[in-house]
């Protein structure tokens, strides 16, 4: 048998979904998921697709005709069953869009009679089939009747599989695929890719009857690698020359941190949003908010450090930050409980010229605490308005509300004046990129990757930017990209409100749900969950929400 050379690949993908499937207790599949999730994982391989809607309907007639053209891969997503005695079925569709199921050992004697068969079938049913657990096994059950039919290789999706483990497997799949044609070692290297994140990773079962596992021959030419580091940061916090965007905030944290009186600012963002970058550029380059004459003293406490999580700590915070920026304790650590003694040294930097500004980050890293912190709160208020510094506080709501919520009111009272972290703007996330990338060539697919999973939102943006300079390869990218963000979309779903997870559901086109308040929608736009048509920022968010 001669084998079909890799860098001319063509593959099949046949997406059926009958219209009356809710007649057999089956559900529909999102077609339009689907099909983006294949087509993308597929990239650059040259792909037909068979889908209703479309002159390429995913009949059992139209299947053959193609097959007959000549497809090395061959990609069926549908719903199995299995028929009264055993026999496994493919529901696929008639020409009028109503159900054909197709009985295993048909397909197989269609195959064996078929003048051309693809090297490698993949089957799956991963879109809204997760009731379906028979037509799983089913699907599974047909692998060995292809390859009896002549396929040398099945990759069939056995028992209940996650729409992120596939979403997750199947572009490294492909991508290995095109580098090392071997099914199996391409399968085992697809599994350990989703493993990390996906209980069901293990599901996939491979069927085949080529000895060494090879499916085609010769390796695709890959772009090559970049020298060097990514000059990309995906961390909690960036380095202030790559912060970008956040002129409007920058100039209200200016106008209250800088004025002739010390004002207090409250900035709020879910979590990665670049509240920690922000105070960390406020840091390092506090001469862009204060004059030489205010003679700026910095202090940041980072509220997730434990010995700061009392009022006690907070205040030793303070006082050993002012020591070693200056040279002198302001007051000695014994006298941290005496409020004359703090109060003494507080006013002595402030009549000696020095503009105190206390930064604090992480603040909900103490709302289970704050009862204790009630006087702690008025203490710092009645600082602030008597000018000893300046209060920016960074947390994931506002401060008022993370009261509120604990049946408290705010010690703070209206001292603070609060901003808002979203997304960037489409020209400055993509300066952040074409930045990085310098003289690379940075095509508007690698663009438009960028934009999918991200929306603008800096962390994500950071962390796309940084997986396509490291792979070069967009199947790659969006693969390590939701195996990344998994664990963080996981913590921020956690910190979200009930209603706020609502909105994000009925976004993710889960039915039954009714439409959430326009305020909580406005909410979710202000910060970037929701972009502002509607969507959510990132079409991984979208699978990950679908797939709770």
């Amino acid at each position: 048998m001669t084998l079909p050379d890799v860098q001319h690949l063509r593959a099949l993908v046949v997406i059926a979904s009958p219209t009356d499937l809710n007649r057999f207790g089956m559900a529909q599949l999102d077609l339009s998921a689907e099909e983006q999730r294949l087509m993308t994982a597929l990239a650059p391989i040259q792909a037909t697709l068979l889908v209703r809607g479309t002159d390429h309907p995913p009949t059992m007639a139209k299947l053959l005709e193609e097959l007959r053209a000549g497809y090395e891969l061959l990609i069926i997503v549908a719903h199995g069953s299995f028929e009264q005695h055993g026999t496994p079925i493919l529901w696929l569709e008639k020409a009028d869009a109503t159900s054909d199921p197709v009985a295993g050992p048909d397909l197989k004697h269609a195959l064996e009679g078929a003048a051309r068969r693809p090297q490698l079938a993949i089957l799956a049913a991963c879109e809204g089939a997760g009731r379906d657990h028979d037509g799983r096994e089913a699907l599974a059950a047909l692998g060995p009747l292809l390859v009896a039919g002549g396929v040398p290789a099945v990759v069939a999706m056995q028992g209940q599989v996650s729409i992120a483990a596939v979403q997750a497997l199947l572009p490294t799949l492909i991508a290995e695929l095109r580098r090392e044609p071997q099914i199996d070692l391409a399968l085992a290297a697809a599994r350990r890719a989703a493993q990390r994140e996906h209980a069901d990773w293990w599901r996939p079962t491979l069927t085949m009857r080529v000895a060494d596992g090879r499916v085609w021959n010769g390796t695709a030419p890959l772009r090559p690698p970049r020298a060097g580091d990514p000059p990309f940061t995906a961390g909690p916090t960036v380095p202030p020359d790559q912060l970008r965007g956040r002129r409007e905030q920058i100039q209200a944290i200016k106008y209250r941190i800088g004025s002739i009186v010390p004002q207090c600012i409250s900035i709020v963002g879910y979590r990665l949003s670049g509240k920690s970058s922000l105070l960390n550029y406020i840091q390092q380059r506090i001469s862009e908010f204060c004059t030489h004459e205010q003679q700026p003293l910095v202090i940041p406490i980072n509220l997730k450090v434990t010995h700061f999580q009392t009022p006690a700590g907070i205040t030793e915070g303070l006082r050993r930050g002012i020591e070693q920026q200056t040279g002198t304790a302001p007051w000695r650590r014994e006298e941290n409980d005496d409020p004359w003694a703090v109060d003494d040294g507080l006013q002595h930097l402030r009549d000696r010229g020095r503009r105190l500004i206390v930064l604090i980050d992480e603040f909900e890293a103490i709302e289970d605490r704050l009862p204790a912190f009630a006087g702690w709160g008025g203490d710092w208020r009645e600082k602030a308005s008597q000018g000893y510094f300046a209060l920016v506080i960074a947390s994931l709501h506002p401060i008022d509300a993370i009261y509120q919520d604990l049946g408290l009111t705010s010690p703070f009272g209206n001292i603070f004046t609060t901003i808002e972290l979203g997304a960037l703007s489409s020209g400055e996330w993509q300066a952040l990129v074409r930045d990085g990338f310098g003289a690379e060539h940075v095509s508007s697919a690698d663009i438009e990757l960028i934009d999918d999973l991200a929306g603008g939102l800096p962390y994500y943006t950071q962390l796309a930017a940084q997986l396509l300079w490291s792979h070069n390869d967009h199947a790659r990218t969006r693969a390590e990209f939701t195996r990344e963000v998994a664990s963080h979309f996981s913590h921020l779903w956690k910190k979200l409100r009930t209603d706020e997870q609502h909105a994000l559901r009925h976004t993710a086109g889960i039915p039954g749900l009714a439409a959430p308040p326009p305020g909580v929608r406005s909410k979710l736009q202000r910060h970037g969950l929701l972009r502002a048509d509607g969507r959510l920022f990132s079409s991984v968010l979208r699978e990950w929400v679908r797939d709770l």
